[in-house]
């Protein structure tokens, strides 16, 4: 069985996972995330919305973005976070199930659901991430991400990761000329 999986993912689709040269993805899905000192983390349950071209077989250029509905674990109000970052993405796909990692740099805007929460009205940031897709398919791929936002400009005591998020990712591909 290990042989079989091993050979699917080595041969698979000659299908490539991440946008190709010349090919526009529109990645989708729900996320979740959390944000916060671990010990008073609080939880979000998200979405996420992303266009990517490539512009070679290695690299991609593109934006994304995020909304959270972070949770408070008293029971009170939470509040409500969006993002919009752009970057590049560097994918190795050679394999049906493709690495890639990708670095962006974007903004934060953060507003309360209730009044126990000041929103800091907009951060500028930036997010790392790490995943992987498989694409069976020449049109669709689906794989998953994990990322971390630093907010920039944050005080000594809130500097390090603003919030890590894991995602699942669906992929629609597009050609050149069918755009």
């Amino acid at each position: 069985m290990a042989i079989g999986l091993l050979g699917l993912i080595c041969t698979g689709s000659d299908a490539l996972a991440q946008a190709g040269d010349e090919e526009t993805a529109l990645v989708f899905g729900p996320r979740f995330a959390a944000a916060g000192r671990p010990t008073r983390a609080k939880l979000a349950p998200g979405l996420h919305v992303g266009v990517w071209h490539g512009i070679s077989l290695l690299t991609s250029l593109g934006a994304s973005a995020t909304w959270d509905y972070f949770l408070d674990r008293d029971g009170a109000d939470g509040f409500q976070r969006a993002s919009l970052f752009a970057g590049v993405a560097f994918n190795l796909d050679v394999l049906v199930l493709v690495p890639w990692a990708r670095i962006e740099a974007g903004a934060l805007v953060n507003y309360a659901t209730g009044d126990n929460e000041q929103p800091q009205p907009l951060q500028p940031a930036l997010r790392g991430a790490i995943g992987f897709d498989y694409r069976p398919m020449r049109n669709w791929a689906f794989g998953l991400e994990v990322n971390a936002a630093w907010a920039l400009g944050a005080s000594s005591v809130d500097a390090g990761v603003d919030a890590v998020g894991i995602q699942i990712r669906f992929s629609r591909f597009f050609e050149k000329n069918a755009l």
